[in-house]
């Protein structure tokens, strides 16, 4: 929902210049949809009109300066675990009469991350926006990265960015923990104008005209990571992600009968916590893996769910997204829903059936 703020300035911008510069003209009202304003030809009905018009004016004026600072800088706190010690928000704004949301994430003291975006960083800030304007893709990157260092008063080099053409209001933000580790995952998603399988679909992208839509992920853990755990945080995101899309059915863009794997555009930042024990590696088969791994999953889910409308079957529907084919009953592995066990027979895992493992499962 827009700021009060901005709207009044709307009103200031658009309206006032009618009222006042075609006022004494036969034809002012003309500017007017009749649906608004009903008047006669009567010189003194104009006038007397007008009067109150520019009072109304006046006051939307008074308003809209002592709202400013809202249209410039509106902010919503984003929750997170206290052992993160980190505080995110989304911040909009309106430049040149266009929106712009940023998602910030801010340090109590800098960490080590990995962004593949920046490569390795020393972040104080993570941040992922979304907006345009005339500049085009890289140059508007740089100008927001730059506007942001500015008004968080950071060096460019202590940010991890991230940038995204799905709306940062449906942000998915998705907490695991086992024992003394916790792993927040902050996600936006979309996939409908440029998911692709990769290994299958075509690459034509060109520097500064990559396509939108975008599924960025950051991931925050209050453990240390060395800078191995980072780099290998980034293969069980991106197969989270993937399972996620392979789970909710997304068709690639580019080659509908097959499934996509992500989008063309994807991008992930992982953050390193502070706490002990030290990791050195995230894979799945390691408790922090499975946190990362599970978290991101979920995060995919929720956020494609709000962005674009797809949802598991039976999984919860978001008010504010269109409704999506649901997947199919019956169409997980039941190894991703429990754990089985059958007798060994010969070489081979059988059922007690008889027959082999893979025939008896329910999906694909």
């Amino acid at each position: 929902m827009k700021p009060i703020g901005i709207f009044t300035v709307h009103i200031l911008h658009v309206f006032a210049p009618n009222y006042c510069c075609f006022a004494d003209s036969g034809d002012w009202h003309d500017t007017i949809p009749d649906s608004l304003f009903s008047f006669t030809n009567n010189q003194t009905d104009m006038s007397h009109h007008c009067h109150w018009i520019k009072r109304a004016v006046s006051l939307t004026f008074l308003i809209s300066l002592f709202l400013q600072p809202l249209s410039n800088w509106a902010a919503e706190a984003i929750p997170l675990p206290s052992v993160l010690s980190a505080t995110a928000t989304v911040q909009r704004s309106e430049r040149d009469g266009l929106w712009e949301k940023s998602l910030i994430v801010q340090f109590s003291t800098p960490r080590r991350a990995i962004s593949t975006s920046d490569g390795m960083v020393e972040a104080k800030v993570g941040m992922e926006f979304q907006g345009r304007d005339g500049r085009g893709g890289k140059s508007y990157v740089d100008f927001i990265r730059s506007n942001t260092a500015a008004k968080l008063g950071v060096d460019l080099q202590h940010i991890a960015h991230m940038a995204t053409a799905a709306d940062l209001d449906n942000l998915a933000v998705v907490t695991r923990e086992y024992g003394p580790l916790k792993v927040t995952v902050l996600a936006t998603a979309g996939v409908k104008s440029n998911a692709i399988r990769t290994g299958v679909d075509e690459g034509s992208y060109i520097e500064g005209e990559e396509p939108a839509g975008t599924i960025n992920i950051m991931v925050l853990t209050n453990i240390q990571l060395t800078d191995a755990a980072l780099a290998r945080a980034l293969i069980t995101v991106t197969e989270g992600k993937t399972a996620a899309l392979e789970d909710l059915k997304i068709p690639s863009t580019y080659t509908p009968a097959v499934q996509a794997t992500g989008t063309g555009t994807d991008s992930i930042i992982v953050v390193s916590g502070t706490a002990l024990p030290k990791a050195s590696y995230t894979g799945g088969h390691s408790r922090i893996g499975e946190l990362i791994g599970k978290a991101s999953y979920q995060a995919v889910v929720e956020a494609v769910g709000k962005q674009n409308g797809y949802f598991l079957s039976g999984a919860k529907r978001f008010g504010d997204a269109a409704l999506g084919k649901p997947k199919e009953n019956g169409a997980l592995r039941l190894a991703l829903l429990f754990p089985v066990r059958f007798p060994k027979i010969g070489s081979a895992w059988k059922t007690k059936s008889g027959k082999p493992f893979a025939m008896a499962q329910t999906g694909s």
